[in-house]
């Protein structure tokens, strides 16, 4: 994430929305290989992949370390004319309040990560159960979504350079993603459907998606040149909190989509979906609003 402070933002959110697309292949291939072969198949191939890509990383570790001195040279460099050429003498810590808005950004990638698995792995079991459709076609039919923040992601990388106010972008983003979670959960229920129903609710929860998770670290640069606070490490301090949040949120994404496959889970977890929103929605509002 130095990258950010040698102006790569664009390189920087096209590497991170190419997560899209090992999610749309692991699920479609993860599908097709239960289906064929039941969890030993899976979990045996699968295996076999993660200690193939283990194995290039000393290679991986090689070519950083060939480019590492001349990297951290620029990016010292760009630190200092950052800091000398902004007019006026930054603080070196943010305020409390400051500090408090510093962390918006990681929760909401929290709870929407949460969001985003637990339909990805709830919704293909309740087209499945309620619907009558093979789980293979669940699957196809999930991976709209993915599809769609992966367009987004792309979307995001080319105008991430140019001066955006990134937490109306994840404001707006936000509400898309819980918006589209409604609707695309509620076209697997009883009474909450209408015609286009999940194809709508997956394209706004792929934008909503990439507009939050793609943009959080971006967010804290943005935060910290408003407020007009020295950047030093701050790549390192942001990465750390966001990978945090981001690993988290799968672990509890994936467990609480067990508990959505059932007719009556159905208004608990459009109720939690509208109370994660709103909590969002005043976050980012309050990182608008602080100075």
């Amino acid at each position: 994430m130095d990258l950010y402070l040698a102006d790569k933002k664009t390189l920087m959110v096209i590497i991170s929305g190419s997560m899209h697309v090992g999610t749309i292949v692991a699920v479609i291939v993860g599908a097709e290989l239960y289906i064929a072969g039941g969890w030993m198949l899976t979990g045996f191939l699968i295996a076999v992949f993660d200690v193939l890509l283990i194995l290039l990383l000393p290679f991986v570790g090689r070519i950083q370390g060939m480019k590492g001195s001349g990297a951290g040279l620029k990016n010292t460099q760009l630190t200092r004319v950052e800091v000398s050429a902004n007019g006026r003498d930054l603080k070196d810590k943010p305020s409390r309040i400051q500090q408090l808005a510093f962390f918006v950004p990681d929760i909401a990638v929290f709870l929407n990560n949460v969001t985003y698995i637990l339909l990805l792995y709830g919704i293909p079991q309740r087209i499945k159960t309620f619907s009558g459709k093979s789980l293979s076609t669940a699957v196809l039919l999930s991976s709209l979504m993915i599809v769609v923040g992966f367009l987004s992601s792309i979307t995001l990388g080319f105008i991430a350079d140019r001066k955006m106010k990134s937490n109306s972008v994840m404001l707006i983003g936000n509400i898309a993603l819980y918006v589209g979670a409604i609707l695309a959960f509620g076209s697997t229920t009883e009474f909450l459907v209408f015609p286009a129903s999940f194809e709508i609710g997956s394209v706004l929860v792929g934008f909503g998606d990439a507009a939050v998770i793609n943009i959080a670290i971006m967010s804290k640069f943005g935060m910290y040149e408003k407020w007009g606070i020295k950047m030093e490490g701050l790549a390192e301090r942001s990465t750390a909190v966001f990978n945090f949040s981001f690993c988290i949120s799968q672990v509890f994404g994936v467990v609480l989509s067990g508990l959505t496959v059932t007719r009556a889970s159905e208004i608990p977890a459009i109720g939690v979906a509208v109370a994660a929103c709103l909590v969002n929605t005043v976050g980012f509002i309050f990182c608008v609003l602080v100075k």
